[in-house]
């Protein structure tokens, strides 16, 4: 008899009156409105259940009807699917597995009015059909079940929480048990019900230990003031509770991602920050971001994520990427603040929301796709009157304060911001109640009751109302340059220790004390920042005055104090900065962009330093337009040149306006010798490296001179491994070798072992090693490469060394299946932080040579096909093109394809004559000889090998497996032919 433990059965008992028996609902009608038996389990069927290889296959989403799908709700799938799925549960089946299951009940009940103890009656009846109908039904999980049903109708839990966790966990079990179907009696599943760690009491321990206010709260982006509240206090918060606790609901019961949406000035950062504190205050998510949003998502990750960098923009973004797919497993929200509309940010949210990231965000922009927009209305009368009044210090009498609201009212005063600054300013210029609404009713001071919505509108008043409070030059100032802090907020005193030499600047700090007073600058727990609005009204003021006064001499100052960023110390070797110097890099970014040019030399000097840890800090865009307009300044002396140069070749630049320097500097440093600097060596280390790539002569010329003359051992180490590079580039073997031995000796004298330096000779070397035919020492080299490279977080290392690795073992008959699946990570790897076309080129001649290997023939032309076609865009790329004709022409050969082989051959040798490699020539040829043995041709095979067998010999050596199967066949074909 077919059992009634099914998904469908599980769906029925939830949603209709009479199975298992006659009840009443146990939820309202129009709570079910549009649910249908697979919407219910696509929302409460947990990611861990879906996203296994046999999970993925049943609950497909995309695709022609999911036939998998039917057969599991009605629990007829075939047992062989039970089995594979079955056994992928159980290698996931934990405490914490279940407890993921029954949360997701649990926010599936809350979301809708449920009646708990129909759910109960019914479950009871249910469970006792299960047992009736499945004699082989588990004892161990017959008694567990019961235990939850019985800790329900205890009543030991009376909160909403406790009422509806045993019901919802009872569910979890009876939904794993249907997924498992005819699997669900084995043995190794039933016991797990009877280890302690599974026991209802437990999971519910580990449910409280989660929401437990004594539980850790991580603010992962703000480790230094996680513990501080974000925005104002709870006694100058007002107006929002309801705002609060729907969003805080939304939390707790939802898996949507909210936009919260507003004119500008309405409130949302401050609710976004409430949002967080009440996360923290409740321990609603285990992990929360805040990020402050910058240029486009990706940059503003990045930023928010300053701990975790790569040897690259993409390399970053990736281990980012798993940084935040690690905390979603435990739950993540990312806070968002003040995002616009952006298409390049449409994949990066895709990605976020594919790994479980919940988004809570601002913006003034609603349409946003993906997002439940939640509008945020201007505070009621009442609670912009409490904002007023908080600020403004003189009491009101009830007549003063009807008064008020009906001004507020009359002359449309209905933002947050606004208020805060009317109220501040009415404070500040110490007006009595009568004086503050003889003037508002009057119409005397216009630009403190123009409010309109416009953001340009909204700029021209906030102006008006900071000049008409007759500000002194020193706060004048002081608000031009707060107004280019960065967005996440600065400590106080920081931000003064950067604009003050002297502490006891008592001038900048009145200054500072004033625009805070008057609401211009906020304040909170984590430091000071400046609104969006605010900065827009202020940001564009002119800074030519900055030139000549003290706060750039103590800017300058303060970042040689601090020991800067130097170009000879960090170029090399990537060092992460203090937080506080990579903000004040930020800062001066800002001064800047918009300073007038040329700046002064000592703030030049500092800017190039700073746009070095920002560019390796921050990965930023190699177009960066300051990096233009510092290019083309005049005059700049040799030192700004060749440290601004040395910068721009780290990302592989040279710009026009600074390439007649870049040649002349090489030729005089080549020519100073022994008398160089080790700022003069690192340039020519980089500009020689920078000519590598455009296959320049001099390049050799320059790396033999470091070699030789530089005291520096990482230089020398470097100058080394672009030396191998070249001589790979030019096969030469024996002096590749040498080269690199020669950085070998430098790497461990200068103590370099475990750093990017050892990095790059490693890879060097497994070229070497792969190119004369060494697999087993390339095996070792490659896992070395490896390691450290995981140790450096250098995802490109890590792609190439699992390549090397790939394409030995793809060779070895019982390893090809291990060496395939290398091949296939290091592809995926290669493919998210590659920035060209090189790695799907260069990996995916061995990936479809292991797929050939391993019999996958379909998979490898596919392969082949698609390199081919993109190579034909490349005309200077005839050589990669001849290799992968070649290749494709031996699969056609491996799969009985023989007539279609013959053409891709022979157009392969056609390019081989365009280049003088014999051993570019000779493999085409000698896999033609064989199409040739397989028609008869034994005499067209001779005249092919007769020229391939020399050279094999040659590049291969007579131990070679090629050589030795090249020879034998030139042997049988003068034997036959002579015989015939």
């Amino acid at each position: 008899m077919k059992s009634s433990l099914t998904l469908k059965n599980i769906y029925r008992l939830l949603t209709v009156q009479d199975y298992p028996v006659f009840s009443q609902n146990i939820f309202l009608p129009s709570d079910l409105k549009g649910m249908t038996l697979y919407r219910f389990y696509d929302q409460v069927l947990i990611d861990d259940l879906q996203s296994g290889s046999t999970g993925t296959l049943i609950f497909r989403q995309s695709g022609p009807r999911n036939r998998y799908l039917s057969s599991m709700c009605n629990g007829s799938c075939s047992p062989g699917l039970y089995k594979r799925y079955t056994a992928e549960i159980m290698e996931l089946l934990s405490p914490q597995l279940l407890l993921k299951q029954t949360e997701s009940y649990i926010a599936f009940f809350h979301g809708r009015r449920t009646d708990a103890s129909v759910l109960h009656d019914k479950l009871v009846r249910y469970l006792s059909l299960i047992r009736r109908e499945n004699p082989s039904f588990s004892s161990h999980i017959d008694a567990w079940l019961q235990e939850c049903l019985r800790r329900f109708a205890s009543g030991e839990d009376p909160d909403q929480e406790g009422n509806m966790f045993f019901l919802s966990l009872h569910l979890s079990v009876l939904t794993l048990l249907s997924v498992c179907g005819t699997e669900n009696t084995r043995p190794d599943l039933t016991a797990v019900f009877s280890q302690p760690d599974f026991a209802p009491a437990g999971i519910r321990t580990l449910y409280r230990t989660k929401i437990s206010p004594d539980s850790d709260f991580e603010m992962i982006t703000d480790h230094t003031s996680y513990n501080e509240r974000f925005g104002l206090s709870d006694f100058h918060f007002f107006g929002r509770e309801r705002e609060i606790f729907e969003l805080r609901e939304s939390i707790r019961y939802e898996k949507a991602d909210y936009l919260i949406c507003g004119a500008a000035g309405t409130g949302k950062s401050e609710l976004l920050y409430q949002l967080i504190n009440a996360c923290r205050n409740e321990n609603l998510p285990c992990a929360a971001a805040l990020i402050h949003y910058e240029n486009n998502l990706t940059d503003s990750l990045i930023r928010s994520f300053p701990f975790i960098h790569g040897t690259d923009r993409a390399a970053t973004v990736f281990l980012l990427h798993q940084y935040l797919q690690e905390k979603a497993q435990s739950s993540l929200i990312l806070f968002i603040d003040n995002i616009v509309r952006n298409k390049e940010d449409r994949e990066e949210f895709a990605y976020l929301r594919s790994v479980g990231c919940r988004i809570y965000a601002t913006s003034r922009t609603p349409n946003l796709s993906g997002f439940t927009v939640y509008q945020l209305e201007p505070l009621n009368i009442e609670s912009r009157l409490l904002v007023f009044r908080d600020l403004y210090k003189y009491p009101l009498s009830k007549d003063q304060i009807a008064r008020l609201k009906k001004l507020f009212e009359e002359k449309e005063v209905i933002q947050t911001l606004p208020v805060r600054m009317i109220a501040s300013a009415a404070n500040c210029r110490r007006w009595t109640p009568d004086r503050l609404l003889s003037i508002f009713e009057g119409g005397q001071d216009i630009s403190l009751l123009q409010t309109a919505s416009g953001g340009s509108n909204m700029r021209t008043v906030y102006r008006n109302l900071f000049r008409s409070e007759s500000p002194s030059a020193s706060v004048q100032h002081m608000m031009a340059l707060a107004a280019l802090l960065p967005q996440k907020p600065v400590e106080r005193k920081t931000f003064l220790s950067w604009l003050t030499c002297a502490s006891d600047d008592h001038e900048s700090q009145a200054a500072v004390d004033q625009l805070i007073l008057q609401s211009w600058i906020r304040e909170d727990a984590r430091g000071i920042s400046v609104h969006p609005l605010i900065r827009a009204a202020f940001e564009s003021r002119s800074l030519n005055w900055l030139n000549e006064s003290s706060q750039m001499a103590s800017l300058c100052a303060w970042w040689k104090q601090s020991g800067g960023y130097p170009v000879k110390d960090h170029a090399l070797f990537l060092q992460q900065p203090m937080g506080s110097l990579l903000e004040l890099s930020d800062f001066l970014y800002e001064i800047a962009m918009h300073m007038k040019f040329p700046l002064p030399s000592d703030f030049f000097d500092v800017m190039v330093e700073a746009m070095l840890l920002r560019l390796i800090s921050y990965r930023s865009p190699h177009n960066d337009p300051l990096f233009e307009k510092m290019a083309e300044q005049q005059p700049l002396t040799k030192e700004q040149t060749l440290s601004l140069l040395s910068i721009l070749l780290f990302v592989r630049i040279c710009p026009d306006s600074l390439k007649p320097s870049a040649e002349q500097l090489c030729t005089e440093l080549l020519e100073k010798k022994e008398e160089r600097s080790d700022e003069e060596d690192i340039f020519l280390c980089l500009y020689g490296k920078y000519l590598s790539y455009i296959n320049d002569e001099r390049c050799p010329v320059i790396m033999e001179s470091l070699y030789e003359q530089s005291d520096s051992t990482a230089i020398k180490a470097l100058a080394c491994i672009i030396r191998a590079a070249i001589a790979e580039f030019t096969m030469d073997a024996e002096g590749m070798k040498n080269w690199l031995d020669k950085g070998k000796e430098c790497i461990e004298e200068g103590g370099l072992e475990q750093s990017h330096l050892q990095l790059q000779w490693l890879e060097c070397t497994c070229n070497y090693l792969q190119g004369t035919v060494q697999y087993e020492e390339l095996l070792v080299c490659s896992k070395k490469l490896q390691k450290i490279a995981e140790n450096l977080s250098d995802k490109e290392a890590e792609w190439m060394a699992l390549f090397f690795q790939g394409s030995v073992l793809i060779f070895d008959p019982d390893q090809a299946e291990q060496g395939v699946s290398m091949l296939e990570t290091s592809r995926d790897i290669a493919l998210s932080v590659a920035q060209d076309d090189f790695p799907v080129l260069f990996l995916s001649k061995y990936l479809a040579m292991g797929y050939e290997k391993t019999a996958r023939f379909e998979e490898s032309e596919k392969i082949y096909l698609e390199c081919i076609a993109l190579l034909r865009k490349y005309p200077q790329r005839v050589l990669d093109l001849q290799q992968y004709e070649n290749n494709l022409g031996v699969l056609y050969q491996h799969w009985g394809k023989w007539e279609k082989s013959l053409p891709l051959l022979e157009g392969a040798v056609e390019k081989a004559l365009q280049f003088e490699s014999e051993i570019s020539l000779a493999e085409p040829r000698n896999n033609i000889s064989k199409y040739y043995r397989h028609t008869g041709d034994f005499e067209k095979e001779k005249e092919l090998l007769r020229q391939v067998v020399p050279v094999f010999r040659s590049a291969y050596g007579d131990e070679h497996p090629k050589t030795i199967d090249a020879m034998k066949r030139l042997e049988e074909c003068e034997s036959k032919t002579e015989s015939s």
